[in-house]
């Protein structure tokens, strides 16, 4: 099936939903929607000759026949405690919850915010109206300024366009400049009740005020395990100088679902980021994560684990840009494999040409837990600054046989020691996470997901 064939019915989509899509509050946003459909439907979605998509088929990715949930489509019922078993933070923690795409306040837990932090649906932040005094007028002006200046998609990126497009909602996370956030806030993306296979845009914005502090956990999961869906989402970070924000990822949504996701993020001087990507679930998944680092003094860190098993297909895909001096990075993602799994690693660090005293390091390890796994990986330095310290490399390997065989002469059985060796390969990674809360809970998530310690 050819990338024009594959882009028609979301062409259709969008044709269909444009009036819908036309909010009178928010005039700026639709040439802009307009824009998007145009640069979608002269490109259509990438091939296997496009570089960037070479081991990631787009046809595997759309092969169940998504289209977008029509606008004002009415919300599925969802119980309390579909959420709380959906969650990865303790009830106390803040809470937006979106089913389908669509803001679920009554499932929402909003009161708890701090203040100076502000957690709301993105689509009632460019809807609002009213006096320039007014915070929701502020907050929509906010959007306008921020929204798209951040990630405006290239020619190459029809996901991110097809995002811009047709997304009705999302989040709007911002924090006051001088605002510690001591406790995590938690967004909640759920899919449930999907008759056909529908296709959801959610679009975030996430602006971490100058000398800021903020922790955000963000989840994609299916309640009905079984239905075929295509979460293609699109986030926008904007951390201004002297902030700091930890951002954690978790993808594990059913096996019918496909997952694509883009991130980009701009750094100011002088900040401390750090983002993790924990993909547990999902038939495909891709996630894309573009970091410009744009002040001095900066430090970044890209971290990542992906479990797969079955068929299933994980891509991942960074590119840092080292644009100012004197700022550190640090990149490790694992991937653990089993079956007939296949993961994908495709990092690029960019150092520009005036970003001296860089110190930049990225890894990606593999853990093939079965013949029939494959893991690519692509690790890339691009440098044209001439006082840097940057290092990149890759492994790929099974377990080692020494390290069962003295963990089996101690009295565990091969399955023990599997288990050991697998959990060990991945704990190792949360040692970056300071935490003990997160820590405990994220390593609950993955040894949850691993595959079954038998003999490959």
């Amino acid at each position: 099936m050819g990338a024009n064939t594959l882009a028609e019915p979301f062409i259709e989509d969008f044709a269909r939903a444009e009036s819908a899509l036309r909010a009178p509050a928010s005039p700026w946003l639709h040439p802009v929607r307009k824009a998007a459909v145009s640069r979608f439907r002269e490109s259509g979605f990438p091939g296997r000759r496009d570089e960037e998509w070479l081991y990631t088929s787009v046809a595997r990715v759309l092969g169940a026949g998504f289209r977008s949930t029509p606008a004002g489509a009415p919300p599925p019922a969802v119980a309390a405690g579909a959420v709380a078993r959906a969650r990865l933070l303790g009830a106390e923690a803040p809470l937006i919850v979106f089913v389908n795409g669509a803001f679920r306040r009554e499932l929402s837990r909003l009161e708890a915010l701090p203040d100076g932090v502000v957690l709301e649906s993105l689509g009632a932040a460019l809807a609002a109206g009213g006096g320039r005094l007014e915070p929701r007028f502020a907050r929509r002006l906010l959007a306008e300024e921020r929204l798209g200046a951040g990630a405006p998609p290239r020619a190459d990126e029809a996901f991110a366009a097809l995002n811009t497009a047709l997304f009705e909602d999302g989040v709007l996370f911002e924090t006051a400049p001088k605002r510690r956030a001591e406790r995590p806030v938690e967004i909640l993306y759920l899919t449930a009740g999907v008759a056909q296979p529908a296709a959801i845009h959610p679009r975030n914005l996430f602006v971490i005020g100058a000398e800021s502090r903020a922790t955000l956990v963000e989840t994609y999961a299916s309640i009905d395990a079984g239905a075929a869906h295509l979460t293609n989402a699109l986030t926008e970070v904007w951390i201004e100088p002297g902030a700091s924000f930890e951002h954690y990822k978790i993808a594990r949504e059913g096996p019918a679902a496909a997952h694509v996701a883009a991130q980009r993020t701009r750094q100011g001087a002088r900040s401390s980021y750090a983002t993790w990507f924990v993909a547990l679930g999902g038939r495909v998944v891709r996630n894309e994560i573009t970091l410009s680092i744009e002040g001095e003094e900066c430090e970044s860190g890209l971290f990542g684990i992906y479990v797969a098993t079955g068929e299933r297909h994980v891509d991942n895909h960074t590119l840092i840009h080292h644009v100012a001096p004197r700022c550190h990075s640090r990149e490790i993602y694992k991937g653990i494999l089993a079956d007939r799994a296949t993961g994908v690693f495709s990092g690029k660090i960019h150092v520009h040409q005036d970003a001296q005293k860089t110190d930049a390091k990225q890894s990606n390890d593999n853990l093939l837990l079965s013949d029939g796994a494959t893991a690519n990986t692509r690790p890339r330095l691009e440098i044209y600054a001439d006082d840097v310290r940057c290092t990149h490399g890759a492994t790929v390997g099974q377990l080692d046989a020494a390290a069962l065989f003295y963990l089996r002469s101690r009295g565990l059985s091969l399955a023990e020691a599997r288990e050991l060796l697998t959990r060990a390969f991945a704990d190792e990674l949360f040692l970056q996470i300071e935490s003990l809360e997160l820590r405990a809970r994220l390593e609950g998530l993955v040894h949850a997901s691993l595959p079954a310690a038998g003999a490959p």
